[in-house]
């Protein structure tokens, strides 16, 4: 459970736990340890790293050696065709069928 929205004053989890028969109770798992940090703090069981997409991307295009891989590094996979090339997943038959055929996608 993040706790964060209109979760964040909570301090036990209320998320469902399925039981036998289709029968549910509250979670009730703390939000935080028991002891609290050598300065007084509560300290968090679980914490997660979150960065939006739109971070991630403006973090991506702001070097240009990077910008120019990410525009790149797809397209240059559309002109590697010998039986011996071990590419990665835009590669693939089954791929390449359904975003160049199905889709209709990347047309030359």
């Amino acid at each position: 459970m993040a706790y964060t929205g209109e979760y964040a004053g909570l301090d036990r989890c209320t998320q469902k736990i399925k039981l036998p028969k289709g029968k549910t109770r509250p979670c009730l798992e703390p939000r935080y340890h028991a002891k609290t940090g050598l300065d007084g703090a509560f300290r968090p069981r679980k914490q997660m790293l979150y960065m939006s997409i739109l971070a991630r991307l403006k973090n991506q295009y702001k070097s240009r050696s990077q910008a120019e891989t990410m525009t790149t590094y797809r397209s240059g996979f559309d002109n590697c065709k010998a039986d011996y090339f071990q590419g990665d997943i835009f590669a693939g038959d089954l791929y390449q069928k359904y975003h160049r055929g199905d889709l209709g996608l990347f047309k030359r």
